[in-house]
């Protein structure tokens, strides 16, 4: 029998001189990916300085990292390593975990984000939103707002009722810093070539050690408040308290007070900053095509006529949901996910050995124009019921796929065209002047500095 020859992958155009791909990504992320994308090769091989990594930017490849072959593949350990330090003591929760101890995190939380659960968050949603245009009501005629902050206000406010019970109104700027600590070191300690302990105090490092102090001392009051309601007679109906009564149907053992907290942090940073980002980008892309804007206003005042939306009224508020999916194929938050090979595995002709750290290029498949007429293009019609069968599978990925696909993704759909509805109802969003916004691509994607528009009563 004759032994197939499996080729390495070839380097990248940029994978050049001593630091290989490092300046080039470091420099301009976004048109790299894009290029990445579109090179002959499926699969390029990627150096950065001494490391090697590989970029994959072919849907059927993606595919089968995330889910046809997902048991060979776990989180990209150096990176995680990183992510693991900014979760605190506990060092693991769901987005950090692999094999059963992941498994055993994603069944506890699923039910907090089953339809039945949406269905009750809803009017947190909405109540939420109301507050906030209440805000803007007050402000004088046609005032400057930062949008970016305005959405992580609403989305954070939302996410601490639905999974905590309670708001975290008083602690909202106390929690904005927190969030920037973790998310700066993040950035900070997986890029840098000396990666220096957190005893050591670095500006980075003390800020996060500050930030794991707050809310260490925040998550512990929330815990023990719910602790006692449920001793009380409460009944469960939070993901606090899912996590407060699990425990290990072998050992019997539940969360401690540091697993929880690393949960609870985790979902509250992953369920509002994404959202928040996503909706601030759609609302820069609705006031630069203003025939899209004007449409899904039409749409909002026919279904609603001027009350608030219901779950029921999603259904019908097509467009406005074609809105945010097309902003989330311009400007994912999770622009490029990560993992890494138990064993070698084989993409057509190509092999990737054991080890192999693996890039998984959304934001490049998102742009390729092989599958998305003129891309760069704000098009929500391609999100249209009768256009949906057109998609080439897996070319769609702001949640990724397979069996670790967000497990919020129902949640933030329902959240931000609840949302976007309710403000579109009462006002268009204008940029102050043409300045090119620019994309801060780290941890996540959003406006670098900001997003200051104007509002216009309609």
């Amino acid at each position: 029998m004759q032994t197939v020859v499996l080729k390495d992958p070839p380097p990248s155009a940029t994978n050049t001189g001593l630091l290989g791909d490092l300046r080039a990504f470091a420099h301009d992320r976004l048109p790299l990916l894009v290029q990445w994308a579109q090179a002959d090769a499926p699969i390029l091989r990627l150096r950065f300085a001494w490391a090697t990594q590989y970029v994959i930017s072919a849907p059927e490849y993606v595919q089968q990292v995330l889910q046809g072959n997902h048991r060979n593949y776990i989180k990209e350990q150096t990176f995680m390593r990183t992510v693991r330090l900014a979760a605190g003591p506990a060092r693991e929760n769901l987005f950090t975990s692999d094999g059963k101890d992941w498994l055993y995190r994603r069944r506890l939380m699923q039910p907090a984000f089953h339809r039945r659960c949406i269905e009750g968050y809803t009017q947190h949603m909405v109540n939420e939103t109301s507050k906030l245009l209440q805000r803007w009501e007050r402000l004088p005629a046609h005032s400057t707002i930062e949008v970016r902050s305005a959405m992580t206000d609403v989305t954070m406010e939302v996410i601490s009722l639905c999974m905590l019970g309670t708001d975290l109104q008083r602690a909202h700027e106390q929690m904005k810093r927190i969030f920037k600590a973790s998310s700066d070191f993040v950035i900070s300690h997986s890029s840098a070539l000396i990666k220096w302990p957190l005893a050591v105090p670095t500006p980075t490092n003390r800020r996060l050690n500050q930030a794991m102090e707050a809310i260490t001392t925040l998550l512990t009051e929330l815990i023990e408040q719910r602790r006692q309601a449920l001793a009380s007679g409460a009944e469960p109906e939070f993901l606090i308290d899912m996590l407060l009564l699990s425990h290990d149907e072998e050992t019997g053992q539940g969360f401690s007070d540091d697993e929880l907290r690393a949960e609870l942090g985790g979902i509250i940073f992953a369920g509002h900053e994404t959202t928040a980002s996503a909706l601030s980008w759609t609302f820069h892309l609705l006031a630069q095509n203003p025939a899209a804007e004007a449409q899904l206003h039409a749409e909002v005042d026919r279904v609603l006529q001027g009350r608030a939306p219901t779950l029921a009224d999603l259904p019908q508020l097509q467009y406005t949901s074609q809105v945010f999916q097309e902003a989330l194929r311009i400007y994912p938050p999770a622009w490029i996910t990560s993992r890494q090979a138990l064993n070698a595995d084989q993409f057509g002709d190509y092999g990737l050995p054991a080890g192999a750290q693996v890039l998984l290029n959304i934001y490049g498949i998102h742009h390729n124009p092989a599958y998305w007429e003129q891309p760069e293009q704000f098009r929500p019609e391609r999100f249209a019921p009768d256009q949906l069968s057109k998609q080439v599978k897996h070319t769609y990925l702001p949640f990724a796929t397979g069996p670790r696909k967000c497990i919020g993704d129902t949640f933030a759909q329902t959240e931000a065209q609840i949302i976007l509805a309710m403000i579109a109802q009462r006002y268009r969003l204008r940029r102050r002047d043409d300045t090119p916004v620019a994309a801060d691509v780290g941890f996540i994607m959003q406006p670098k500095g900001g997003l200051p528009m104007q509002l216009e009563p309609r």
